[in-house]
C-alpha cells in the first residue's frame, strides 16, 4: 500500500506496518520502476477520526519522486485516490512522473465507441503536456472492476516516453473466472443468494442515488433514506406518548449513498440491493443539539457543496432550507424550518437559534466525518440507537410495501442575485414595460 502523503507520527501501529510505504521500487526485465501513492487529503473528514496527518498530493509526490530520482529510477508512475481533476494536476505539475494511474472519481475513459453503456469522459489515455513538453498518460479504469485498465508504454533507455496505446477491458463472459477464487466466493455464496432473493419492497419509480445528484442538490433517494432514519426513531419511541417523536429530522451525506435502484419490470428492492446502496453499516444516533449549531452544520454543508465536496452534501428529512449559493460563506442559507417534534398535529416552523432539535444522523457524521459536528459541546445528549443505517431502510420498506419519493424542494436553491447592491430586484417584464415607455413617451 502506497501513500506519499500521509504522515503515521501520531499513529505509531500504523507506522510499523511494513506494508504502508510511501513509495515502492519494482523490477521489469532489467528496469526498475518507482510508483509513488498519493491519497486526497479531505480523506482527514471523509473517514472515520484517527490522528493521520494528510498533507497535499503535488509537494508530497515531488518531495519521494526526488528520492526515487537520486536512487537511479528513471520511470515513475503515481498511484493515486485523488480523483481525475487532481490526477491531471499531478501530470501536469510534477516533473518527474511519467504516468498517472488514478481513481476515487469512478471516472470511465475510452477512445472510440465504449464497449457497454459508460459514457467516456475523456480518452484512454488521456494526455497532459508539462511546461517542458513531455507527454504523460493518465488512466482511469471506472468502478466496480466493470473494466481492467491496460496500457502500453515504452520507454527508451534513459527512462524518456517513446509511444503508448491501449483501452480498458470489459470484463464480460467472454472471461473465465478462475476456479480457485470461485472456490472460495462460494464459501461465502449462500449468504449472497439469500440477499438477492430477499425482497423487502418495492418502488414504482427510479431512485436516484447518483453522487452527481445527491452531492449538488436534493435527490428523491436521499430524501427516502433520510425519512427512514426519522421513521426509525418514531418507532422506538412510540411508548412515550408525549409527543409523536424526540427526533424529526434526519441527515445522510451524499457519500454513503454508494447506487441507484432502477425498479425495472416489477421494482422489486432486495435486501442485496439495500446492502449495495449502503455498504458501509454504519449505526444510526440519536443527538440532540442546538438549532444554532444545526444551522452551522447546514451552512457547512453548503459550503462543501460550493466547493464541489460532493460527498459532504447533507441529504435531509423534517427540514426545508433555500440557499443561495452566491452568498458569503456562513450565509448562504436564507431560511431554515424544521418539523416540529412536540406538537400534536407536525408543521413546519423557522428553526430557534436558541431552541434544541432531535437528530438522527450516522456514526459517520456523529464522529465528525466530512468535518461536521453533531455533539453539543455544552449540553451533549447522543444515543445509540442499536439499528444500521441499512435496516432502517429495510425496516420502513417491509413497513410501506410500495414506496414513490419524490424530489419537494427540501432544498430549494434560489436565483443568484448580486447581495448588498443597492439596486432595486425588478421582475424581467417590468423592466421592459419601463424600457418601452421610455422609448414610446420620452425618446
Amino acid at each position: 500500500m502506497v501513500s506519499s502523503n500521509i504522515n503515521l507520527i501520531n499513529e505509531p501501529k500504523l507506522a510499523e506496518n511494513t506494508n504502508l510505504v510511501t513509495s515502492l521500487v519494482i523490477t521489469k526485465g532489467d528496469r526498475k520502476i518507482g510508483i509513488v501513492g498519493y491519497i486526497r487529503p479531505d480523506t482527514k473528514e471523509r473517514t472515520q477520526p484517527s490522528n493521520v496527518i494528510f498533507k497535499q498530493e503535488v509537494p508530497a509526490i515531488n518531495k519521494e519522486t526526488k528520492k526515487l530520482r537520486d536512487q537511479g529510477i528513471d520511470i515513475i508512475i503515481a498511484l493515486g485516490h485523488s480523483g481525475y481533476e487532481k490526477d491531471m494536476e499531478i501530470a501536469k505539475r510534477c516533473p518527474d512522473v511519467d504516468i498517472v494511474v488514478g481513481g476515487q472519481s469512478h471516472t470511465f475513459l475510452y477512445s472510440g465507441k465504449a464497449p457497454s453503456k459508460e459514457v467516456s469522459e475523456g480518452p484512454y489515455p488521456t494526455i497532459v503536456v508539462k511546461p517542458d513538453g513531455r507527454k504523460v498518460p493518465v488512466v482511469q479504469a471506472y468502478a466496480y472492476t466493470k473494466y481492467l485498465g491496460n496500457l502500453s508504454l515504452e520507454f527508451d533507455s534513459g527512462g524518456n516516453l517513446l509511444s503508448f496505446k491501449g483501452s480498458p477491458i470489459l470484463l464480460d463472459n467472454r472471461f473465465q473466472p478462475r476456479r480457485d477464487v470461485q472456490d472460495f466466493l462460494q464459501l461465502y455464496r449462500q449468504v449472497i443468494d439469500d440477499m438477492e432473493r430477499h425482497v423487502v419492497g418495492t418502488t414504482s419509480v427510479y431512485l436516484n442515488g447518483d453522487r452527481k445528484s445527491c452531492g449538488y442538490s436534493e435527490c428523491n433517494f436521499g430524501n427516502f433514506i433520510a425519512d427512514s432514519f426519522v421513521y426509525a426513531r418514531v418507532v422506538q419511541t412510540m411508548a412515550d406518548r408525549s409527543s409523536w417523536t424526540d427526533a424529526s429530522i434526519g441527515l445522510i451525506n451524499a457519500g454513503a449513498i454508494r447506487a441507484s435502484i432502477d425498479p425495472g419490470e416489477t421494482g422489486a428492492i432486495t435486501e442485496a440491493d439495500v446492502v449495495t446502496v449502503l455498504p458501509f453499516s454504519q449505526d444510526l444516533y440519536y443527538t440532540r443539539i442546538s438549532g444554532s449549531q444545526l444551522m452551522k452544520a447546514l451552512e457547512h454543508s453548503a459550503q462543501m457543496r460550493s466547493k464541489h465536496m460532493t460527498s459532504a452534501h447533507l441529504q435531509v428529512s423534517g427540514l426545508r432550507l433555500k440557499f443561495n449559493h452566491s452568498l458569503p460563506k456562513g450565509e448562504r442559507i436564507t431560511e431554515i424550518r424544521a418539523l416540529c417534534s412536540e406538537c400534536q398535529i407536525p408543521h413546519y416552523e423557522a428553526v430557534d437559534t436558541n431552541g434544541y432539535y432531535g437528530v438522527v444522523v450516522t456514526s459517520f457524521l456523529l464522529n465528525g466525518g466530512e468535518g461536521y459536528s453533531f455533539v453539543d459541546p455544552k449540553r451533549p445528549e447522543v444515543e445509540n440507537m442499536t439499528i444500521l443505517d441499512r435496516m432502517a431502510v429495510i425496516q420502513y420498506l417491509q413497513e410501506h410495501k410500495v414506496i414513490y419519493p419524490e424530489r419537494e424542494d427540501r432544498q430549494y436553491v434560489q436565483q443568484k442575485h448580486i447581495a448588498n447592491s443597492g439596486y432595486m430586484s425588478l421582475e424581467p417584464n417590468l423592466i421592459l414595460s419601463f424600457l418601452y415607455f421610455c422609448h414610446r413617451f420620452l425618446v
